[in-house]
């Protein structure tokens, strides 16, 4: 899967400060500077097997395509299984002109 490439630099460190730059930052953290970076020259070359994995649930059934068991496309709105007390309505304007209404003047 991945190859390793030995890059050949004897007299130069990746990514090294000058003496005194090292001695001044080690001064002023207190400690000695430890670089957390990981570099290709450095590493060993690490190589992994391909992977072995089981098999899903959905494997040993004929014609199972991935878009005929996708589960969002099964989400449907709400059902209405009960729906509340019937409220009278107001019933319809019949066209009266003896209603109380505020005369538009």
């Amino acid at each position: 899967m991945g190859s390793c490439v030995k890059l050949k630099h004897p007299n130069v460190s990746p990514r090294e400060a000058s003496y005194v730059i090292q001695k001044l930052k080690n001064f002023l953290l207190g400690r000695k500077l430890n670089t957390n970076l990981r570099y290709a020259e450095i590493l060993s070359c690490k190589t992994q097997p391909p992977p072995n994995l089981p098999d899903g649930p959905s494997c040993n059934l004929f014609e199972n395509y991935y878009f005929s068991r996708n589960a969002r496309d099964d989400v449907r709105p709400p059902v209405v299984l009960y729906k509340g007390n019937k409220y009278m309505e107001d019933p319809p304007p019949n066209g009266d002109d003896d209603c109380e209404c505020l005369d538009e003047d």
